[in-house]
């Protein structure tokens, strides 16, 4: 079986750390074994405190603050295996999460696959199957696209690199759903979220989303 890491950046907001241990339990209790990537976007954390001892793990201590999506592109980037999912530091997977993962990587064998797992919020027990940030990437992928565009430091990234999948797919990547899009992921929905700060923002998302999506292009 394929190995795998997950990555969870941590920002430097007290929510963005408040669920942390639950997100790495949640890692932990996983059917196969991961590797964790801690990227410490300033917000000082010790490893040591919050894994357990034994446990497979990377850090990486960001020099200055890079947000979200600077930090999942970095995470990727370091990770020491192909596969990589991607966590909040706020959120939880369920314990079959990665196996199912990897279990539609090998099924696919597809090495730009953009795999995505239905998601469950927390607060009201509504589930999404469209795709988001809840996903498996390959580090081919990230290496052929770019990964997380430059621009949606804004917000959304998850959104704008899904745009340019589904318009580019001949050329970027593919999308697959896990398990039936089965709800795998438990988003937590509160007012301190990166998605929920940026609400005010949407004009400039909407906008950001497409033209980097009408402008993307495969690396020569």
């Amino acid at each position: 079986m394929a190995q795998i890491s997950v990555v969870i950046p941590v920002g430097p907001s007290e929510a963005n750390q408040r669920w942390l241990p639950e997100a790495i339990a949640s890692v932990v209790a996983q059917t196969v074994p991961a590797t964790i990537v801690l990227v410490d976007d300033m917000a000082g954390i010790r490893p040591a405190q919050l894994l357990p001892h034994g446990q497979e793990y990377k850090y990486f201590k960001c020099p200055w603050y890079m947000g979200v999506a600077h930090a999942f592109n970095i995470g990727v980037a370091i990770a020491p295996t192909e596969l990589v999912f991607m966590l909040g530091s706020d959120d939880t997977l369920e314990p079959e999460c990665l196996e199912e993962c990897i279990a539609e990587y090998e099924r696919q064998h597809d090495d730009l696959g953009y795999y995505f797992v239905g998601v469950r919020y927390a607060d009201t027990g509504e589930e999404q199957t469209v795709a988001c940030h809840a996903a498996m990437v390959t580090r081919s992928l990230w290496l052929h696209t770019g990964g997380f565009p430059v621009a949606t430091a804004s917000g959304a990234p998850d959104a704008a690199f899904i745009s340019i999948l589904l318009r580019h797919r001949a050329e970027a990547g593919r999308l697959w759903p896990v398990a039936d899009a089965r709800p795998l992921y438990n988003y937590r929905r509160h007012k301190e979220s990166d998605t929920a700060s940026k609400g005010q923002w949407q004009g400039v998302i909407l906008a950001t989303r497409d033209l980097v999506t009408r402008e993307w292009r495969p690396k020569p």
